[in-house]
Protein backbone atom coordinates (compact mmCIF):
# COMPACT_ATOMS: atom_id res chain seq x y z
CA UNK A 1 0.00 0.00 0.00
CA UNK A 2 1.05 3.30 -1.09
CA UNK A 3 1.46 6.13 1.79
CA UNK A 4 -0.61 9.05 1.17
CA UNK A 5 1.73 11.97 1.44
CA UNK A 6 -0.61 15.46 2.88
CA UNK A 7 2.06 16.79 4.37
CA UNK A 8 5.85 17.52 3.71
CA UNK A 9 7.16 13.79 4.38
CA UNK A 10 10.61 12.80 4.10
CA UNK A 11 10.66 9.35 2.14
CA UNK A 12 14.47 9.09 1.98
CA UNK A 13 16.37 9.64 5.44
CA UNK A 14 19.75 11.00 5.40
CA UNK A 15 21.79 8.38 5.00
CA UNK A 16 25.66 7.85 3.21
CA UNK A 17 24.67 5.25 0.42
CA UNK A 18 26.88 3.75 -2.53
CA UNK A 19 24.70 2.36 -4.35
CA UNK A 20 21.19 2.87 -6.36
CA UNK A 21 18.02 3.42 -3.56
CA UNK A 22 14.31 3.58 -4.76
CA UNK A 23 12.10 5.10 -2.32
CA UNK A 24 8.82 3.54 -1.00
CA UNK A 25 5.65 3.91 -3.52
CA UNK A 26 3.87 7.20 -2.69
CA UNK A 27 0.78 8.75 -3.62
CA UNK A 28 -0.77 12.71 -2.93
CA UNK A 29 -4.23 13.35 -2.07
CA UNK A 30 -6.79 14.14 -4.09
CA UNK A 31 -6.41 18.23 -3.49
CA UNK A 32 -2.62 18.13 -4.81
CA UNK A 33 -1.92 18.68 -8.21
CA UNK A 34 1.82 18.18 -8.19
CA UNK A 35 4.50 17.82 -5.96
CA UNK A 36 8.07 19.46 -4.94
CA UNK A 37 11.13 17.64 -4.12
CA UNK A 38 13.88 18.56 -1.98
CA UNK A 39 17.40 16.39 -2.19
CA UNK A 40 19.61 17.38 0.09
CA UNK A 41 23.12 16.17 -0.09
CA UNK A 42 24.83 17.15 2.84
CA UNK A 43 28.35 15.03 2.68
CA UNK A 44 30.42 12.76 -0.50
CA UNK A 45 33.46 10.66 -0.31
CA UNK A 46 35.58 10.63 -3.87
CA UNK A 47 33.75 11.61 -6.50
CA UNK A 48 30.12 10.15 -6.81
CA UNK A 49 27.33 10.83 -9.35
CA UNK A 50 23.95 10.30 -8.47
CA UNK A 51 20.90 10.58 -10.42
CA UNK A 52 17.49 11.52 -8.90
CA UNK A 53 14.45 10.30 -10.98
CA UNK A 54 10.75 10.64 -10.24
CA UNK A 55 8.45 7.72 -12.03
CA UNK A 56 5.05 6.83 -11.98
CA UNK A 57 3.03 3.72 -11.91
CA UNK A 58 1.45 3.29 -15.64
CA UNK A 59 -0.35 -0.08 -16.75
CA UNK A 60 1.69 -2.16 -14.25
CA UNK A 61 5.25 0.00 -15.54
CA UNK A 62 7.14 1.98 -13.76
CA UNK A 63 8.10 4.52 -15.89
CA UNK A 64 10.64 7.94 -15.81
CA UNK A 65 8.81 10.99 -15.89
CA UNK A 66 11.00 13.80 -14.67
CA UNK A 67 15.28 13.30 -13.66
CA UNK A 68 17.36 15.69 -11.90
CA UNK A 69 21.07 16.79 -13.00
CA UNK A 70 23.95 14.38 -11.33
CA UNK A 71 24.50 15.32 -8.25
CA UNK A 72 28.07 15.05 -7.42
CA UNK A 73 28.48 16.68 -4.02
CA UNK A 74 26.87 18.75 -1.15
CA UNK A 75 24.19 20.63 -2.57
CA UNK A 76 20.28 21.03 -2.48
CA UNK A 77 18.53 20.05 -5.89
CA UNK A 78 15.02 21.06 -6.09
CA UNK A 79 12.71 19.16 -8.55
CA UNK A 80 9.11 20.12 -9.58
CA UNK A 81 5.84 18.29 -10.68
CA UNK A 82 2.96 20.18 -11.40
CA UNK A 83 0.75 21.82 -13.52
CA UNK A 84 1.55 24.85 -13.92
CA UNK A 85 5.77 24.12 -14.27
CA UNK A 86 7.42 25.15 -17.20
CA UNK A 87 9.26 22.09 -18.74
CA UNK A 88 12.73 22.92 -17.94
CA UNK A 89 15.37 20.01 -18.03
CA UNK A 90 16.74 18.96 -14.43
CA UNK A 91 14.62 21.10 -13.02
CA UNK A 92 10.96 20.73 -13.52
CA UNK A 93 8.09 18.40 -15.44
CA UNK A 94 4.48 20.00 -16.93
CA UNK A 95 1.53 17.44 -16.58
CA UNK A 96 -1.95 17.73 -16.79
CA UNK A 97 -2.71 14.65 -15.16
CA UNK A 98 -1.07 13.18 -12.02
CA UNK A 99 -0.63 9.58 -11.49
CA UNK A 100 -1.84 7.86 -8.84
CA UNK A 101 1.10 6.15 -7.91
CA UNK A 102 5.08 7.72 -7.42
CA UNK A 103 8.54 6.90 -6.53
CA UNK A 104 11.90 8.10 -6.76
CA UNK A 105 15.06 6.64 -7.99
CA UNK A 106 18.41 7.15 -6.99
CA UNK A 107 20.67 5.85 -9.30
CA UNK A 108 24.81 5.99 -7.87
CA UNK A 109 26.58 5.18 -11.39
CA UNK A 110 29.81 4.38 -9.06
CA UNK A 111 30.28 2.73 -5.19
CA UNK A 112 31.50 6.46 -3.76
CA UNK A 113 29.38 7.13 -1.23
CA UNK A 114 26.97 10.23 -0.98
CA UNK A 115 25.20 11.21 1.89
CA UNK A 116 21.57 12.56 0.97
CA UNK A 117 17.73 12.27 2.43
CA UNK A 118 14.68 13.34 -0.14
CA UNK A 119 11.74 15.30 0.88
CA UNK A 120 8.23 15.51 -0.93
CA UNK A 121 6.21 18.68 -0.55
CA UNK A 122 2.81 18.50 -2.09
CA UNK A 123 0.91 21.15 -4.05
CA UNK A 124 -2.56 22.66 -5.22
Amino acid sequence: MANVLDTPTTILASAARTATTTSDVFRLPPTSRGFALQIDATASAATPSVVFKVQHLAADTWTDVMAGAAITGATTQNLIYHPDASDVANLSESSTVLKEKFRIVATAADADSLTYSVKVFPLK
